[in-house]
């Protein structure tokens, strides 16, 4: 039975269709063809019974060629009366059968090639209204139903990895307010202290031109790391917002580019670099834009923390562009490690710059799954 189920499953809807159907029309056809059969054979023994026993009857004759039987047999209306009843079972078999089998074959269609695959569609569907994707549509088949469940089975797929990225997205937001909020509180509070400060001693010129100086410096600096913090977040709207668009690009100018801007961004620090290109491929599809952006994010951070030298490495391993910038300072402690994600995390700064640490930060969401698109 298992057997015959797959290969019904395995076969279009109205290729099985048609085989219920003719299937079902063959019994219907037997089926009445013996029902007529009988029907006749107690007609014809029905008939046997019509005869008269002429020694027992009484004859009149009424003329040359015309006989009367008085006082017939009893038995002849009983007999007539059956002889209709097979009349009747004679001419409607064929009717009651063929429609006792549609509607049977219609039910055992739907039971076997419908009803499962709908049952199943309806609960997902159910499932889905409720925001609940934690189900699966198995339906095993080749048939329109079986497609029908497995195009269902990737909405659901596609409508829970949206769902967890918009979740994911909606956590990085808030991550990123919050880190905002921290951020901006140190400069503002400076500014507020400072203005307060000239407000309360300048008018009264308790507060001498020197101090004023240096007040107006404190802020000024507060001022441009604020101004910095508003860029920063300007670059991360921005991602929001960014679409990959790949373009046929020949491989030498594109990795030129980034080797010229490594020695310009490194030489004006002191830093030497080595820059090796391993791809042997003439061109490939990317988003050099895109590329150029993460190159540019992972030197400055090499840049940051290196000591005299950095170490380039870039290659095409199953259509993935891989670049490798490694330095040689310290690297990260084990603090850093666990807190290198975080929004507007910078460790221990060594040069007094205000860097906003959002390197390691913006890469995972808005990158990584972007890079083997970017790539190819």
């Amino acid at each position: 039975m298992d057997k015959i189920e797959k290969f019904l499953h395995s076969l279009p809807l109205r290729h099985a269709f048609i085989l219920y159907v003719a299937v079902f029309a063959l019994l219907a056809s037997f089926l009445s063809e013996l029902s007529c059969r009988w029907a006749n054979d107690q007609i014809c023994a029905a008939n046997v019974a019509y005869l008269v026993d002429i020694s027992d009857a009484i004859v009149k004759e009424v003329s040359d060629h015309i006989v009367l039987y008085e006082n017939p047999t009893p038995i002849f209306a009983e007999n007539m009366a059956a002889v209709r009843k097979y009349q009747v079972v004679s001419t409607f078999a064929p009717v009651f059968w063929s429609v006792l089998f549609l509607v049977f074959c219609a039910l055992l269609f739907y039971r076997l090639m419908l009803r499962e695959p709908l049952h199943l569609l309806g609960e997902a569907a159910s499932h889905i209204a409720e925001n609940d994707l934690d189900f699966h549509i198995v339906y095993d088949g080749n048939n329109e139903m079986a497609v029908l469940c497995r195009s269902f089975e990737k909405m659901r797929e596609s409508l829970d990895s949206s769902t967890r990225e918009m979740v994911g997205m909606i956590e990085q937001r808030k991550r990123l307010n919050d880190a905002y909020t921290h951020e901006l509180r140190t400069p503002v509070a400076v500014l507020r202290g400072y203005s307060d400060m000239i407000l309360k001693y300048m008018p009264g010129k308790q507060m001498s031109e020197e101090e004023l100086l240096n007040y107006i410096q404190i802020m000024s600096e507060h001022i441009s790391r604020i101004d910095a913090f508003t860029d920063s977040m300007n670059t991360i709207q921005k991602l929001d917002d960014l679409t990959i668009t790949r373009r046929e690009t020949t491989v030498q100018p594109f990795f030129r580019i980034l080797e010229d801007t490594a020695d310009v961004l490194c030489s004006s620090q002191g830093i030497s670099v080595v820059f090796q290109n391993n791809i042997k491929k003439c061109s490939f599809a990317i988003d050099s834009e895109a590329v150029l952006q993460v190159f540019e994010n992972l030197l400055g951070n090499a840049l940051r923390f290196a000591e005299k030298k950095v170490w380039i490495c870039c290659s095409l391993e199953e259509s993935m562009l891989h670049m490798a910038i490694r330095d040689d300072g310290r690297g990260f402690s084990e603090k850093d490690l666990k807190k290198a994600g975080l929004c507007y995390y910078r460790g221990k700064e060594t040069d007094g710059s205000y860097h906003f640490g959002l390197g390691l930060c913006i890469l995972p969401p808005y990158f990584a799954e972007n890079m083997e698109e970017a790539c190819e």
